[in-house]
């Protein structure tokens, strides 16, 4: 079966960038993320790691939760749609959930596991990761200056 993703992002852009906002309001790093299935949001949430004193609650990880309490643990067929590159305990979230297609919207240098720091999916090579796009969005990229900037 050939999966159907969107082709226009924009809608889901706007969902991830207002989960960002949320969490820079919070003084969390503002990452946003979205998962989608047959063109429609399943889910949407944002970092909380300090909210929740929880180092693994990253946008990524809330929302594969939440989408997974909706469809169940497997979310074939679904994309995730995030405002930074993957760290590598997301990227293996998002391959055990075996979501299809990961889109991120600002690279990460530092944690970056779609190319940023290293692509784990070469490292991985026995698994099948999931396809990745790079939209660059410089909104995504600013929101993320604006939090850095604040804190040095």
């Amino acid at each position: 079966m050939k999966i159907k993703f969107p082709k226009n992002y924009q809608r889901y852009i706007d969902v991830a960038m207002e989960e960002a906002e949320i969490a820079l309001k919070k003084g969390e790093i503002p990452v946003g993320s979205v998962v989608v299935r047959e063109d429609r949001v399943i889910s949407r949430a944002h970092n909380q790691v300090e909210e929740r004193g929880d180092i693994t609650a990253h946008g990524e990880i809330l929302v594969i939760r939440d989408a997974s309490k909706k469809l169940g643990k497997y979310l074939n067929n679904a994309l995730i749609l995030t405002t930074l590159e993957p760290c590598p305990m997301c990227l293996s979230a998002i391959i055990f959930s075996r979501i299809e297609k990961v889109v991120y919207l600002a690279r990460d240098p530092i944690w970056g596991a779609l190319g940023g720091i290293f692509d784990m999916r070469v490292t991985l090579h026995h698994v099948k990761g999931p396809l990745s796009e790079y939209i660059e969005y410089p909104p995504a990229e600013e929101l993320l200056r604006e939090f850095f900037n604040s804190i040095r």
